[in-house]
């Protein structure tokens, strides 16, 4: 079975580390920026082109690549029999053109290229064009996870979106912190305890029934107060976050 990763970006870097981690090889990885495969190339030893014309044959090609370039990417795959899977939470099999084996391995993470992963513990979500065919790979994909689920379109956006909450925003929120911190001469260190409390218990406790502060409280005095030792977009966040927050407790 050859495999050929087509990226270079955070994605495909963790990817290619999981291929590498699990003793799968790649017989390429493909991609334009020649500086982030040189990356690549230095953590799996896995061979790096840049070059389209150079294309390997392979039995799968992954599309690890921004949403938008997925359908320009694969049209460029010559083995018009091949398996090409993307990686993308919230695009269709169907960007990839009719002819191929058409389908999606997801994987449920945020990837930085700088932060070591447990790849058996990541979730992945496969979805192909004929469900049967579904199994087969799943099958590969266990080669890199413990953690392999069939999951249709739907359910793969809706993942998607609730990631983006989870994730995203809430790394956002993290930012807005640090910078008060920052601004203030605080080490942001000192909020790690609470971060990692917040994280840790909705392992055993809905994040719902964890809620604390002064929103579920409807703290007025407090909340006024902040408000008005904000300005800008964090003061509209912290706004609309109250209100979501008082919105969802009231009895």
């Amino acid at each position: 079975m050859k495999i050929v990763l087509i990226g270079s970006g955070n994605v495909a870097y963790h990817l290619a580390k999981a291929f590498h981690q699990n003793d799968v090889p790649l017989v390429q990885i493909l991609g334009r920026n020649h500086e982030a495969l040189e990356e690549i190339h230095a953590a799996t030893g896995f061979p790096i082109c840049t070059d389209w014309e150079k294309i390997e044959n392979a039995d799968i090609y992954i599309v690890a690549v921004k949403d938008n370039a997925i359908q320009e990417c694969a049209q460029k795959i010559p083995n018009k029999k091949a398996w090409v899977l993307h990686t993308a939470g919230s695009v269709s099999y169907q960007e990839i053109p009719e002819g191929f084996q058409r389908g999606v391995l997801y994987p449920l993470q945020t990837f930085s290229k700088r932060k070591t992963l447990n790849y058996q513990e990541i979730p992945f979500f496969v979805e192909t064009e004929k469900q049967e065919e579904a199994e087969r790979v799943m099958q590969w994909a266990s080669l890199l996870s413990s953690k392999v689920m069939y999951a249709d379109e739907n359910t793969r956006r809706q993942l998607h979106l609730s990631a983006v909450f989870a994730c995203n925003f809430t790394n956002h929120l993290f930012t807005l912190a640090e910078n008060i911190c920052q601004q203030n001469n605080i080490p942001f260190e000192y909020l790690h305890p609470l971060i990692f409390e917040t994280v840790d218990k909705i392992k055993t406790l809905s994040p719902k029934d964890a809620q604390t502060g002064p929103a579920i409280r409807n703290d007025m005095p407090v909340i006024e107060q902040q408000l008005n030792t904000l300005t800008g977009r964090p003061k509209e966040i912290y706004q609309l976050l109250t209100e979501s927050i008082i919105e969802m407790y009231k009895s």
